[in-house]
């Protein structure tokens, strides 16, 4: 029997809520270009040049809800051993990361698995569809799958926190890797601990989404409001025109407390409706792929004040 026994990562914390409704940090969304996905054939994006690709590394990366953070550790763990038979699956080399072009396309990396963990170490995983995930990454998640696999077959068993509720808990194994500018910079990756390195990929250029006239957000005029003042985050879809998919907008709430309700919660959502109003107004020019203009998720927190 193998055992992954957890190791301690460095943890983050977040300070602590000092508005009268909710201080957020934004993330810094617009996604990464792995998140980015074409809204149906694309066919721009089938005839971008090598001179727009660049090589990056393709890395795992263990998340999980509020509910299994106490898992996290193991889960970097396990994450560790999966990143290293992924590696072995594409090339004997010990001394160099394998190139992801054996066995994939550059359309066909990304997505995930959920891995469902028991109190007694046993694991079982699915591969449910992440939010902004395309059918395009099965491929990858299937690399994922086989080490997933061939590590319970040899007999391994993830170490179980005490501190976990209840008797299971899952946490997801993402594929993460870095965006390039048009001028060849690539954006450092912003994750939790040090990401496991699974292989190279070159991928096409990318450039964000460009504000071209901005929301119109105002103060919403209900006077029950009173002197309420805060800030809302809302995560929406720009499409390759550069127009907000209005029925993708939604607001983001931290997943580490829960919904306020009563009255601050009136307050919060008339905030985000003046948000969402005012984001109908609102022009973009478009995340480029390769030079190819593609969707793109993006993440705008939205200040309220009445100094405005």
């Amino acid at each position: 029997m193998i055992t992954l026994a957890p190791h301690t990562p460095p943890r983050t914390r977040f300070g602590a809520i000092s508005c009268a409704l909710v201080l957020l940090v934004s993330t810094g969304l617009p996604m990464g270009a792995q998140e980015r996905r074409t809204e149906g054939p694309h066919a721009c994006l089938d005839t971008i040049s090598a001179a727009a690709f660049a090589r990056v590394p393709v890395y795992l990366e263990a998340q999980a809800d509020q509910s299994a953070q106490a898992l996290l550790p193991a889960a970097d763990t396990f994450a560790i051993h999966v990143a290293a038979m992924v590696r072995s699956s594409l090339s004997e080399s010990t001394t160099s990361l394998p190139e992801g072009e054996t066995l994939l396309r550059w359309r066909e990396v990304g997505g995930s698995v959920r891995v469902a963990v028991h109190r007694d170490g046993r694991f079982s995983w699915s591969t449910p569809r992440r939010s902004g995930e395309d059918t395009l990454s099965a491929p990858s998640r299937l690399l994922l799958v086989r080490a997933v696999t061939a590590l319970r077959e040899a007999g391994a068993k993830i170490g179980w926190s005490p501190d976990v509720a209840g008797d299971s808990a899952a946490f997801d194994l993402v594929s993460r890797w870095p965006d390039v500018t048009p001028t060849g910079t690539m954006h450092p990756l912003m994750v939790r601990i040090a990401a496991m390195p699974m292989f190279s990929m070159a991928m096409p250029r990318s450039k964000e989404v460009v504000v071209r006239r901005p929301p119109r957000i105002t103060y919403p005029p209900d006077a029950g409001l009173g002197r309420i003042e805060g800030t809302v985050i809302l995560q929406f879809v720009v499409d390759s025109t550069g127009r907000v998919v209005t029925n993708t907008i939604q607001d983001k709430w931290p997943t580490d407390r829960p919904r306020i309700t009563g009255q601050f919660a009136e307050h919060y959502q008339a905030f985000v409706n003046a948000a969402k109003w005012g984001l109908s107004a609102a022009r973009f020019e478009p995340a480029t792929l390769g030079g190819c203009p593609v969707p793109q998720r993006v993440e705008q927190p939205f200040n309220f004040s009445l100094n405005r």
